[in-house]
């Protein structure tokens, strides 16, 4: 009998202490509606894998910023699409993430809004010698519906071992 009255009082201390929608004011970023986003990201893949680097470099802000794991940094959209270029001419199909591995926030800073799309999941490259599939965290920054910073997490070892030299240095 204990327990019974223990869990209704408890119960409802948990819901007299919900906040409201109309409530929330805080600074932290909210989660929205991943499609969008996912649409860019997906665009983004496309492109790559059609080797269509205008596309691709289309998707992203004139001083965007492209980060790896190695601690190497593309800045500006010129520099991303030399590498792309690259990198597409080494794999002939990038394929990734299910719509399940999306996560999208959106928060201001300074009074801008800005938007961040976040996935994780198995990432493969594949060409006509290799298949490599590693497990890939992203995070991308999208600024005025365009890619301002985009991130990857992986380990780089198995495409080290396989390039004769290393593209992203």
């Amino acid at each position: 009998m204990k327990k019974i009255f223990l869990t209704l009082i408890l119960s409802f201390a948990l819901i007299g202490c919900e906040t409201t929608s109309e409530q929330v004011d805080s600074d932290l970023p909210s989660v929205v509606d991943a499609a969008p986003f996912i649409e860019i990201y997906s665009a983004l893949n496309e492109a790559m894998n059609n080797k269509d680097i205008e596309s691709a470099t289309a998707l992203f802000n004139e001083n965007a910023v492209w980060s790896f794991p190695n601690e190497v940094e593309v800045e500006g959209v010129e520099a991303i699409g030399e590498m792309l270029t690259t990198t597409t001419s080494i794999w002939d199909n990038i394929s990734n993430f299910n719509e399940d591995d999306f996560l999208a926030l959106e928060g201001t800073e300074d009074g801008e809004t800005w938007n961040a799309l976040m996935a994780w999941g198995e990432q493969s490259y594949s060409n006509d010698d290799i298949t490599i599939t590693v497990p890939y965290h992203l995070f991308m920054a999208v600024y005025e519906g365009k890619i301002q910073w985009l991130g990857g997490l992986y380990d780089r070892t198995k495409f080290v071992e396989y390039y004769d030299q290393d593209p992203i240095k």
